[in-house]
């Protein structure tokens, strides 16, 4: 690392509180807020969804706007940053602020794995919805033991030959911004606890 002497006595004149989490409520809108705490590294490290929409200067409120997006990273030294935001019911971005900090994109500030959720129906040739539940992205997989195909659709009711057909064992991933815009149409109807189901993994 270079200028290592100079890096750790910074450090200690700072006690080691050389990076901060920040909450953002976005409920509340915003204009050019400013948040007069300085640092060298911005970092989104979670958004409540992929539907929240907020933008960040810096130093400067007529500097040009950045689009916040999860893992947005930005290294640059501020005295103070700026947000705007519309209001948002329900939705939150949680930042991380550095001074002589980095992160890694890939790392142990991404959520833990979540349990999966199941989706099956007792009638055959019926459409079922994923659960309310916001998202980034899932993988959708038709169980090992299920005895015929489940058809898959998106934001609209799914129907037999009219949409992606899932085999047992087979799965698909997707963008997606709520499981609940996961429709699914069994071929047949669940014979046992066991059959007749997919199972659907998502991160946010």
């Amino acid at each position: 690392m270079h200028d290592w002497d100079k890096n750790l006595a910074e450090q200690v004149r700072r006690n080691f509180k050389n990076y901060a989490s920040i909450k953002i409520d976005l409920s509340t809108a915003r204009d050019n807020q400013a948040q007069p705490i300085p640092g060298d590294l911005f970092y989104v490290k979670k958004v409540s969804s992929r539907n929240v929409n907020a933008t960040v200067r810096f130093n400067l409120n007529t500097n040009e706007e950045i689009t916040l997006k999860y893992q947005t990273k930005i290294k640059t030294v501020f005295t103070q940053f700026f947000i705007t935001n519309t209001a948002q019911a329900g939705e939150t971005i949680e930042l991380i602020i550095g001074i002589n900090f980095d992160v890694e994109e890939v790392c142990d500030l991404r959520q833990a794995v979540k349990p999966a959720k199941v989706i099956l129906n007792a009638a055959a040739n019926t459409n079922t919805i994923g659960a309310d539940q916001v998202c980034d992205s899932a993988v959708i997989k038709s169980s090992d033991k299920n005895t015929g195909l489940a058809w898959v659709d998106f934001g609209t009711a799914a129907v037999q030959d009219a949409c992606i057909p899932l085999d047992a064992g087979e799965s698909i991933s997707v963008k997606i911004s709520n499981l609940n815009k996961i429709n699914v149409n069994f071929e047949n109807a669940v014979a046992n606890p066991n059959e007749e189901r997919v199972f659907v993994a998502y991160e946010l």
